[in-house]
């Protein structure tokens, strides 16, 4: 959100045939549409939300809090042994690490 809310890329009063047109570029261009920044306000964000879901992945091994964590929080004995084990604390050192990323790819 903070990237969004700093770099901008509201497409909500683009209209029908602004949606349209960016529809039809990512369909033409693939995957290379979101590198042009001309496309749609909202590419610059979506690239920098890219950049932030590599970063995390590749610093946390990957991107599901279960996977993550290496818990099955569907189960109420291993979710209760996670807090317990303060299994939580980690999450919190994440999430602080990940928020300064974010502010540091908002800028």
């Amino acid at each position: 959100m903070v990237i969004g809310m700093a770099r901008g890329g509201d497409t909500s009063e683009a209209g029908t045939l602004g949606t349209l047109r960016r529809m039809t570029l990512a369909l033409i261009y693939g995957n290379k549409a979101f590198n042009r920044l001309d496309l749609s306000p909202a590419n610059d964000s979506l690239l920098r939300c890219a950049e932030l879901a590599r970063w995390f992945k590749e610093r946390f091994g990957a991107l599901r809090c279960r996977d993550i964590a290496d818990v099955d929080f569907g189960d109420d004995n291993l979710r209760q042994g996670f807090f317990e084990q303060d299994g939580i604390s980690k999450c919190s050192a994440m999430a602080e690490e990940t928020a300064i990323k974010a502010v540091e790819l908002a800028q």
